[in-house]
């Protein structure tokens, strides 16, 4: 894992191999809100669940204090891809309303690029 990368999660008490190939483009500080911007570049998209316990790291700050916000930057996606983001989505969806189940029953297809 990459040494910058390393540090980060670290500073936010997070771990995960999945991010081995990640390595971090930028960290911008937003003066409004006080706050870093970290841009994570990796060469293929990373499972949402592992998404949602990096941005639920985050939401502890840097160290604690300082807030941080992700933005992720992929090589490349798939259809494949975003079909599994989606499903995923609408079964987090379905657990919070079960009224959406006939969602899961709906074959997505994607018009363009």
């Amino acid at each position: 894992m990459d040494a910058e990368i390393e540090r980060f999660f670290n500073s936010i008490n997070f771990e995960s191999e999945e991010f081995f190939a990640s390595e971090i483009d930028k960290v911008k500080l937003i003066t409004a809100s006080q706050s870093f911007e970290v841009v994570i570049k990796n060469p293929y998209v990373i499972d949402k669940k592992e998404m949602d316990n990096l941005f639920k790291a985050c939401e502890g700050g840097i160290n604690g204090e300082k807030k941080c916000h992700v933005v992720m930057e992929y090589g490349e996606v798939t259809l494949d891809d975003l079909t599994k983001y989606i499903d995923a989505m609408i079964d987090e969806l379905v657990n919070l309303r079960p009224s959406f189940a006939p969602l899961k029953d709906r074959n997505l297809e994607f018009d363009g690029d």
